[in-house]
């Protein structure tokens, strides 16, 4: 027998396995962005400093340094944003699976009553076969 809350659940599931895969992305935008990060600073740490030539040379040093300082600082406010996103989704994914939760609890209380009303009924069944089998002994027996 179906449940009546086979549906329900089924949805329920769905929804969850949707905002889990959403989850993943995120998860793989963190990885990427800290993965930005940490190649920003290693460059900005393995950029040599000129110690002598023409200011030129200065100037260069002094934007390049600037330009990973800058690109550093958009990647962390870029991760926070995306980490305050994936904390909201991660509320959300336990609103889904607490949710799927009780449904699928319902859906297997509802089977289990199910199931013990068919053998209620079977055996109720049996003992009617039972009485009729002795009835028609009693009746073959006269």
């Amino acid at each position: 027998m179906a449940s009546q809350f086979a549906p329900i659940a089924r949805l329920k599931k769905e929804h969850l396995e949707r905002l889990r895969r959403q989850m993943a992305q995120i998860q793989g935008e963190i990885m990427r962005i800290e993965q930005e990060i940490t190649e920003s600073k290693t460059a900005l740490l393995n950029h040599a400093k000129p110690t002598h030539g023409e200011m030129r040379l200065f100037a260069q040093y002094a934007l390049m340094t600037q330009s990973y300082h800058t690109r550093i600082n958009q990647a962390k406010t870029t991760l926070h944003r995306v980490m305050k996103e994936h904390n909201a989704l991660q509320m959300k994914v336990n609103a889904a699976l607490i949710e799927f939760e009780k449904f699928k609890y319902l859906q297997t209380q509802e089977e289990h009553l199910f199931r013990k009303k068919l053998k209620k009924q079977e055996a109720l069944f049996m003992d009617e076969v039972a009485v009729m089998g002795y009835n028609m002994q009693q009746g073959v027996g006269q």
